[in-house]
Formats: structure tokens, C-alpha cells, sequence
């Protein structure tokens, strides 16, 4: 299964890009962050799911912005485990399995950038992304998380990248993006 991860900062007014981005990657799933919907955007949600397609989403709950959401090929079984929000980040959990595979946990994972509007320092992040990783790392399912967590990890020396890259690997997991995606 080839999966591609992106941010869209509101869906909702990139419709028609973003199907060509679907149509042109041809990717069986597709993690997205930043959808901007709403709980009432049931018309948004079909317009950009293409045929043979199928969108999971969560809403960010009391504030505009954010959003996390799966688009599948319809041949691809998903649930939803969990979904939530913490002070500093924002997830989806979803089980996947595709005709013939076996399951894997896909977690989408989108921080919000410290900014007046939301003052939560990359501290709290840690925090609560290590308390959160405690939990999901004892999954029977290979895990794949995935997302946008604003940080730079290809900026060498970046303190913010080297404290994730520990933390991940404390958890014995690996990051596999090392270039930029923006």
C-alpha cells in the first residue's frame, strides 16, 4: 500500500488541486492534516472524495482550524480507534487492512505551532506526546504515525529536532522523513 502524508491547510477551498494530487499520486491512502472542516461540511467532504475513494475524518472540536482525516481506496477496510485533542497536538487513530494484509495502526498527528493564539510552548508538546506514545506503543499492530508535528527535523543542530529524534527513538521508532516536505 503506498500512503502519502499532507498538510492542507483547509481542504475546503483547494477542492479541485487537491484531486488532481489524488488522481496524479495515485496513493491507496492518503493521511491529511489540517482539513479545516466542520461537523456541518458534509458537501465539502464529498467534493473532494474521489471516486472509488472513501474520507474518515475528525473535526477539530470547539475552535476553527485543524482536522485530521484517512482518504482510502474503497478496497481498504477502516476503523477508527481514537481520536482527541490534547493542549499542544491534536489525533486520529485508525486500524487499516488492505486485501490480503494484515493490520496496521495509522495515527495522524497534526501540533500546532506556538503563536498568540495558541500559546502552548514545544515543552508541553513533549509532555504529552511522550505520555501518549507510552500508551500507544504497546500496540499489537505495527504502528505508523504519521502527520504534521511542525518540527523541522532536517534542520541538523535544531535542540527541537535532536529532543524529538530522541524521543522517538526511546520508543524505538524510526523517522523516515529526513528532507524538507514544505
Amino acid at each position: 500500500m503506498k500512503l502519502c502524508n499532507l498538510n492542507t491547510r483547509s481542504i475546503k477551498s483547494k477542492s479541485a488541486d487537491f484531486l488532481c494530487y489524488v488522481k496524479s499520486c495515485a496513493a491507496d491512502i492518503f493521511a491529511i492534516t489540517e482539513t479545516w472542516f466542520t461537523e456541518r461540511d458534509s458537501a465539502h467532504r464529498a467534493e473532494v472524495t474521489p471516486p472509488g475513494y472513501t474520507l474518515y475524518d475528525r473535526a477539530r472540536s470547539g475552535r476553527s482550524g485543524g482536522g485530521t482525516a484517512l482518504l482510502c481506496r474503497d478496497s481498504i477496510s477502516v476503523t477508527r480507534i481514537a481520536a482527541g485533542e490534547k493542549k499542544s497536538f491534536e489525533f486520529s487513530e485508525w486500524i487499516i487492512l488492505g486485501r490480503g494484509s494484515r493490520k496496521v495502526r495509522v495515527i495522524v498527528v497534526y501540533r500546532l505551532q506556538y503563536s498568540s493564539s495558541h500559546p502552548v510552548i514545544v515543552d508541553v508538546f513533549f509532555e504529552e506526546f511522550s505520555a501518549y506514545l507510552e500508551v500507544i506503543i504497546l500496540s499489537s499492530e505495527p504502528l505508523l504515525i504519521t502527520g504534521d508535528f511542525n518540527i523541522h527535523v532536517d534542520v541538523v543542530g535544531d535542540p527541537v529536532r535532536a529532543k524529538f529524534l530522541d524521543l522517538l527513538e526511546a520508543m524505538d521508532l524510526r523517522q523516515h522523513v529526513t528532507t524538507p516536505t514544505h
